[in-house]
């Protein structure tokens, strides 16, 4: 059994805006890749047994699944625990982060919507997101980052 949860932090106060886009058919861009995703990767998303999950701010329509909420720190950690907490042993899962990423005394951060990524406390550190990954029963796990590293201390461009 397989299941997919894509996260896509589009709207930012204190970083650039990420530009989601929308199709022909005024469905959300990032939401037909995740449905593509889904379907080659064969992650069911009926009715009857849905494991396609989307967390989104993005414009646009998207798939039955999505939840499209404020990206707020506690939101998108909240997400993660509990897409973690009720996968089983017998799942393959996969967790996809869309966004603004950086790092500050050593460590990484993903960037929610009102982060600012000169203050660590606003940010969502990535070892909150491995350990909620460490916890999670499944057999198989698979991580995609697709971010913008924002690095404030490199000089040379």
């Amino acid at each position: 059994p397989r299941r997919l949860l894509a996260v896509s932090v589009t709207k930012y106060l204190y970083c650039n805006p990420l530009i989601g886009g929308t199709s022909r058919n005024d469905s959300s861009e990032f939401g037909e890749a995740v449905k593509s995703l889904a379907f080659r990767w064969e992650i069911p998303d009926s009715k009857d047994n849905n494991q396609l999950f989307v967390l989104t701010d993005a414009d646009g329509k998207l798939p039955q699944s999505a939840a499209k909420l404020p990206m707020l720190r506690p939101v998108i950690l909240d997400t993660v625990k509990r897409f973690c907490d009720t996968s089983r042993n017998q799942d393959r899962v996969v967790l996809y982060f869309g966004g603004h990423a950086t790092a500050k005394d050593g460590k990484a951060y993903l960037i929610p919507t009102d982060g600012d990524p000169a203050d660590p406390t606003t940010l969502l550190p990535l070892d909150d997101l491995w350990a909620a990954l460490k916890a999670c029963p499944a057999q198989q796990k698979v991580v995609l980052f697709d971010v913008c590293r924002l690095n404030e201390a490199d000089d040379q461009v």
